[in-house]
């Protein structure tokens, strides 16, 4: 299959295809998609040859340009064309750019900085259109996964009667966060289904680290917590930040999978539930 490139706006989808006029716009030039670019910050060393290295660097935003042309069947097909394509700045607002490739399907979050038109010939069209990633990082498909909260295992009772009866069967309540890609990516968890007075506790399984809630969670409620962001959410609106207690983020690591235990800060009824969402990152 050939390239395509798709821009979602607030109010319009605009299909930008490799080789298809019929289809609607078309593509030459794909620029910088698959790119990274960093500022190294070399320090020079003062009477020694060479510089200083930074421990780390990290990617600055990137800008993508897309350049190509619509064939129109009349004059007014293509002002309307035209009309589309400049409507992709959609008011300053955040911008959808998919691009999906014989490999796989990456987005990216976008601002369009430009669309220009070289030229305009009756029924035909050329376009550029510029639009810069704050985060330049593509993503890919999203895995989910989900569990009940943590119930420890009833064990054997005594004195042993047989056949043995080895009580509750234990959950463990952990998700898996899977991510396929080239670059470290965050999770997004979800949590409710239950009342959880005294809050609740996620625990990387790995490494320990720990990000504890400790406001009240009503059944009619979910609390969001946004590892990228690194901010909470009640129903994914209000701010409840406030509730935690010394977060330690993390992030997944390329190419792995981190297992993340869900745990209570005291009584609960009902079912409480954590939710992880996490998209697969590439550069």
């Amino acid at each position: 299959m050939s390239t395509v490139i798709t821009f979602t706006t607030s109010r319009d989808t605009v299909v930008i295809t490799g080789d298809d006029p019929n289809a609607g716009p078309t593509y030459d030039v794909l620029d910088q998609w698959y790119s990274v670019q960093a500022d190294l910050r070399y320090a020079k060393r003062p009477g020694a040859p060479g510089s200083f290295a930074p421990e780390r660097s990290f990617p600055n935003d990137l800008l993508v340009s897309v350049e190509g042309q619509f064939f129109a069947e009349t004059t007014a097909d293509a002002l309307a064309m035209r009309e589309r394509l400049s409507a992709l700045y959609d008011d300053g607002l955040e911008v959808t750019m998919t691009v999906a490739d014989d490999l796989r399907t990456t987005t990216r979050a976008v601002h369009v900085e430009a669309v220009a038109f070289p030229w305009t010939a009756r029924r035909e069209i050329a376009y550029t259109i510029d639009a810069r990633a704050a985060d330049p990082r593509r993503y890919g498909d999203t895995q989910s996964d989900s569990a009940a909260l943590a119930v420890p295992g009833g064990g054997l009772a005594f004195p042993l009667v047989f056949p043995l009866d080895f009580g509750i069967v234990t959950t463990d309540g952990r998700v898996d966060t899977i991510n396929a890609g080239t670059t470290a990516t965050s999770t997004r968890f979800v949590v409710g289904g239950g009342d959880m007075p005294d809050g609740f506790v996620l625990i990387n399984v790995v490494t320990g680290q720990r990000v504890t809630y400790v406001g009240p969670v009503a059944s009619s409620t979910t609390i969001v917590l946004d590892f990228e962001a690194r901010v909470a959410f009640i129903n994914g609106t209000a701010p409840a930040s406030r509730f935690l207690s010394s977060p330690e983020w993390w992030q997944v690591p390329a190419g792995s999978t981190l297992q993340v235990q869900f745990l209570a800060r005291g009584a609960t009824t009902g079912t409480p539930t954590l939710s992880a969402a996490t998209a697969s990152a590439y550069y």
